[in-house]
């Protein structure tokens, strides 16, 4: 006797493989789809919810300027062409010394607040704020445009 027919436009025919779902064997195929569906399912959700922590971030206050001393790098984001290596040497005192590659050196002093860092470049709309921030175990400082925008992230230079 031939296997009746059903349209795989049903769930449980399509579940089953194609198979009447009253037959014994489709219905334990149906439980073992329906199994593994819902078995990835929590693997991604867990996955997601116990991740390495490494998306998850804090701003640190910054009460004194000997919290970031040192040296930090990154990238700054070019206009239509490859991004430019920076590199922020910061002194006790607040002033820092910007390398940009292919660019110039720019001698700056942050100010303060007892919370960020501030910076200002020139006149304009080169000046924001620079909250520090932990990350996966490390620290980031991160330049914000006073209109929200995100402009560049260093990390501590090794």
């Amino acid at each position: 006797m031939g296997r009746r027919s059903l349209p795989l436009g049903r769930p449980e025919a399509f579940l089953a493989g194609g198979r009447d779902a009253t037959d014994p064997t489709a219905r334990a195929m149906t439980r073992a789809v329906l199994s593994r569906v819902i078995a990835l399912v929590a693997l991604s959700i867990l996955g997601c919810a116990t991740g390495s922590g490494s998306y998850v971030e804090r701003e640190i206050p910054v009460t004194s300027f000997k919290q970031v001393t040192g040296a930090w790098a990154g990238w700054l984001p070019a206009r239509g062409g490859p991004d430019w290596r920076v590199r922020v040497t910061i002194e006790a005192d607040g002033s820092y010394k910007m390398t940009i590659e292919r660019d110039r050196t720019e001698l700056r002093k942050f100010s303060h607040d007892g919370r960020r860092l501030y910076f200002r470049h020139g006149e304009g709309t080169w000046a924001g704020t620079v909250p520090l921030i932990e990350r996966g175990g490390e620290e980031y400082l991160r330049f914000v445009f006073d209109d929200g925008k995100t402009w560049t992230e260093l990390h501590r230079a090794k």
